[in-house]
């Protein structure tokens, strides 16, 4: 013979292990139930602790992005401001070599080109015609 099939109800509680003493056989079962909600309250307080660790973690790179600037953008801030230095220092060699004021546009780097060698006149001369010859290029970003 087969031992009789044994029921459970939907807990998995055995319904004829159950005796009329409420401390004898639910309270046993009752604090697996009670450590399963322990562990999965803390489990979901641990993904809660997480999310907000997380949370303050992205404002403080946020806020430190803002005040932070990274190697790159200040090595592109250099040569923009070393670009902008070598534009007004041309500025004003034009402005003194217009008003006749040699002497301060040499100060700045001025080469006048009668102090130059003949040759180097005859090659800047070159260049320059090679470089008037060249077509130049749509620029994309004035369109």
């Amino acid at each position: 013979m087969r031992p009789a099939a044994q029921s459970t109800n939907f807990w998995g509680i055995d319904p004829s292990k159950q005796s009329d003493d409420a401390s004898s056989g639910t309270v046993n079962e009752l604090l697996g139930d009670t450590t399963n909600l322990l562990i999965m309250g803390g489990l979901i307080a641990f993904l809660m602790f997480a999310l907000l660790i997380a949370q303050v973690g992205k404002q403080a790179g946020r806020r430190s992005g803002r005040l932070m600037v990274t190697d790159g953008a200040m090595e592109v801030i250099a040569a923009e401001r070393q670009e902008e230095e070598v534009a007004r220092q041309q500025q004003w060699i034009d402005y003194y070599v217009q008003t006749g004021d040699l002497a301060k546009a040499k100060e700045l780097g001025w080469e006048d080109p009668a102090d130059l060698p003949q040759w180097k006149q005859h090659e800047l001369e070159q260049a320059a015609e090679v470089d008037a010859a060249m077509p130049t290029m749509v620029d994309l970003e004035d369109i």
